[in-house]
């Protein structure tokens, strides 16, 4: 069963945890920036000001979404493009300097592929910013339901990134108050979707989140955050 388009509906109304994660995003997007696996906008939104922002997915039902909310802007391009494909012909007369993919590569199979393949599209000393789901010991039924291959650890990830050809500019956990939450709802009680009570309740508790994260700089998070950075050489 996948539920991710009811997971995507119920985080849109998430303004605060939105905010949030690309808050963690914001210091390595640069101008031009590819957004991989844009869902329904909920981070494309805070991409606008950009100079070219380039919204992709492979579900149709999204990329409609993406036309009715963003369709009206020059300076956005929404396109279907599958990253295990090689996509760098198709991307890279953008001069694309940031790709942001949030949420996104647990659902790809082959995801070394596809790091291989955003690096290639990449301008050389361009960015790929990066957060997925951290910790194989947390995966239970809203993993399964959300059709995700797996959860990441730290090394497992750096070395992914560095194998496509990445180097790494920083590593960073983050939310690690969804932690206990996930791990009642996703191994103990095994529901399917997240009860849309607890993410209002915890979208309103985020500002106390936020803060003390940005005190205590997490030891450890629900999510992992990977900033690679592409040779100048290319």
């Amino acid at each position: 069963m996948d539920t991710g388009p009811q997971t995507l509906e119920a985080i849109e109304g998430m303004d605060n945890f939105n905010a949030w994660m690309y808050e963690h995003f914001d210091p390595f997007v640069g101008n031009r920036v590819l957004e991989v696996g844009s869902g329904i906008g909920n981070l494309t939104q805070f991409l606008l000001k950009r100079e070219l922002v380039v919204a992709t997915d492979i579900e149709d039902g999204h990329l409609s979404i993406l036309k009715e909310k963003f369709g009206d802007r020059a300076n956005v391009k929404i396109i279907k493009a599958d990253f295990m494909d090689d996509v760098a012909p198709m991307f890279t007369p953008f001069d694309i300097d940031t790709i942001m993919c949030s949420n996104v590569l647990e659902h790809i199979k082959h995801d070394r592929k596809a790091l291989e393949n955003m690096y290639k599209l990449l301008v050389p000393g361009g960015h790929l910013v990066l957060l997925v789901p951290a910790f194989m010991w947390l995966y239970g039924s809203l993993d399964e339901n959300l059709l995700h291959h797996r959860r990441y650890t730290r090394n497992e990830l750096v070395e992914k990134f560095t194998t496509a050809g990445f180097s790494i500019r920083k590593t960073m956990w983050m939310n690690m108050f969804g932690i206990p939450g996930w791990f009642l709802n996703a191994r103990i009680r095994k529901v399917q979707t997240l009860p849309p009570s607890q993410l209002r309740l915890y979208d309103k508790l985020v500002p106390i989140f936020r803060t003390v994260e940005k005190v205590t700089g997490p030891p450890i998070g629900q999510s992992i955050i990977v900033i690679g950075r592409k040779n100048d050489s290319g």
